[in-house]
């Protein structure tokens, strides 16, 4: 599991990294990263996006590798929120990480845990909204988060129509 795990953070760190993303942390086997800090990028939903493209392209290369070796496939959901965070050192006097916190976080990982499926990119309205020139997206509806007042729109990125080289 340590050795597979290794694999997969290594290529997902990769693509966040070339994209310009800040990768957070490891979560179990999840990754979490942010992109427009430490340096603002003006473009940052856009880098988040084609990060998550990139993610899937390169999850089905290895898909094919881990086949023919008898393995078994893997797929992932990804998720892509935009909006403002606390973002710096935080900890305490004896462990201290950059990290970044507050209500676009928290709707970002329930958006993945409850909306996304395996294989799929959502984005809430906020980064669909920057991104709607670039890639083409789909409604999912409205749905209501724990923790939310009000529903929020949701979106899947229709990779199958995105051009390759996105």
């Amino acid at each position: 599991v340590a050795a597979f795990l290794n694999q997969f953070f290594s290529l997902a760190a990769d693509i966040i990294f070339k994209h310009g993303g800040t990768l957070e942390k490891f979560i179990g086997d999840a990754v979490m990263a942010f992109f427009g800090a430490p340096l603002p990028q003006q473009d940052h939903a856009e880098r988040a996006v084609r990060s998550a493209l990139e993610m899937i392209a390169v999850l089905e290369e290895w898909n094919a590798e881990r086949e023919a070796a008898g393995d078994d496939r893997i797929d992932v959901r990804i998720a892509v929120n935009s909006g403002p965070v606390v973002v710096g050192d935080i900890g305490s006097a004896s462990r201290v990480d950059y990290t970044v916190l507050g209500n676009t976080v928290n709707v970002t990982a329930r958006l993945e845990e409850h909306v996304a499926t395996p294989g799929s990119i959502v984005l809430g309205e906020n980064t669909q909204a920057a991104v709607a020139d670039i890639f083409p997206t789909e409604s999912l509806g409205s749905v209501q988060l724990k923790g939310l007042s009000r529903k929020i729109n949701i979106f899947r990125v229709l990779t199958e129509d995105v051009e390759s080289g996105a």
